[in-house]
């Protein structure tokens, strides 16, 4: 029996989720919640609560769609603020390569293409973007995140809210702290401290 998966967000991140949904031939996709928490259904318009408990004999689940963490994050717990039970899907790749060791948590997406070795934890939440490469025993997380062809060497640890941006490589036992930007083709050989932003080869603090 397929699952019945609603989507939160309707942006340009969304389409590249319904593609990989596409190719897992397992899900219902009952359409996409708006970022105001709205959906279209059968013609009609319902708020996400009413939708919920009208149809919960369904068994729906959600993913957010949503690249930027902090907006992830605020989607997240205004639906568990109006719907405490709700639950969230974890969604894989079919064309990536994942560890049975690793864990991946709820509401997790993993795009194309991305491999996740041993003993690797993934947080609630996270998205790793397009041929990402997580080595052994890292800790990404909840709501951290991942830009396309990130590389991250084995016992990194990337602490809540944070981003890796597009092609950058962090080498192995970095710690990046919270709430913290790693600018796009980045090399990271050094700790990086929370509420910060980070670029350049090798990455230095910038604000």
């Amino acid at each position: 029996m397929k699952t019945n998966l609603l989507i939160f967000g309707d942006g340009s991140h969304s389409n590249v989720v319904v593609d990989e949904i596409s190719k897992l031939k397992k899900y219902t996709v009952l359409g996409k919640v708006s970022i105001k928490n709205k959906i279209k259904y059968k013609n009609k318009i319902f708020n996400i609560k009413d939708f919920y408990e009208k149809f919960k004999k369904k068994k729906i689940k959600g993913i957010v769609a949503i690249g930027d963490n902090k907006i992830r994050r605020k989607v997240v717990h205004e639906v568990e603020k109006k719907i405490p039970n709700f639950k969230w899907e974890t969604l894989i790749s079919k064309d990536s390569i994942i560890s049975d060791k690793a864990k991946i948590g709820e509401g997790s997406m993993i795009i194309s293409g991305t491999v996740i070795n041993i003993n690797t934890n993934i947080g609630k939440h996270c998205l790793i973007n397009t041929r990402s490469t997580i080595d052994h025993d890292n800790t990404w997380e909840d709501f951290t995140s991942s830009g396309p062809g990130v590389s991250s060497a084995g016992n990194v640890k990337i602490k809540k809210n944070s981003h890796i941006g597009i092609g950058s490589t962090i080498k192995e036992k970095v710690i990046i702290g919270e709430n913290t930007l790693v600018g796009g083709h980045s090399f990271v050989n050094k700790n990086c401290k929370k509420n910060s932003i980070y670029y350049g080869v090798p990455a230095q603090k910038k604000n």
